[in-house]
């Protein structure tokens, strides 16, 4: 049994869409009834500017506007400027430009799939050799320990 049906749609569905769609009003331009901060700074934006040119601090504005909006003079000056947040960047510049989460020898994420590469074997730990070649250490001798040196050797010597 399908998980699914097909639908589908007739002609005169798609004409009465294409209809609708073409006898659209124009948006509307009436101004919203509420504003976000960065909203409100906007939309006044020309007026804070031309005060400022004339000479009226960001504090001074900022203190104007406390009555009714609680905002600092460097918010309401980055907002007027249109700097509310820093820019993006692009996907494909953010993936090869270093960030401060990188380490030496992290796995990193391949660009094009996502997905990290695996990490390089680590070396050999190095081999231990006899003192001199071709000489074979004894069972007794393999197997002494710092231990033997504070404790003494057990059973018979």
């Amino acid at each position: 049994m399908p998980t699914h049906l097909r639908v589908t749609f007739t002609q005169n569905v798609v004409d009465d869409l294409r209809k609708i769609l073409r006898e659209a009003p124009e948006p509307s331009k009436d101004k919203p009834t509420e504003y976000s901060k960065l909203g409100l700074v906007r939309d006044l934006a020309p007026e804070l500017r031309a005060l400022a040119r004339r000479g009226w601090s960001w504090k001074a504005l900022a203190a104007m506007m406390s009555p009714r909006v609680a905002i600092s003079p460097d918010l309401l000056q980055s907002y007027v400027r249109g700097r509310s947040r820093a820019p993006r960047k692009a996907k494909a510049e953010r993936a090869a430009a270093p960030t401060s989460r990188d380490r030496a020898g992290a796995p990193k994420a391949d660009a094009a799939s996502g997905t990290s590469r695996p990490l390089p074997r680590p070396a050999a730990p190095p081999v231990r050799t006899n003192d001199a070649p071709g000489e074979e250490l004894a069972a007794e001798d393999a197997w002494d320990t710092d231990d033997d040196l504070i404790t003494g050797r057990v059973g018979p010597s």
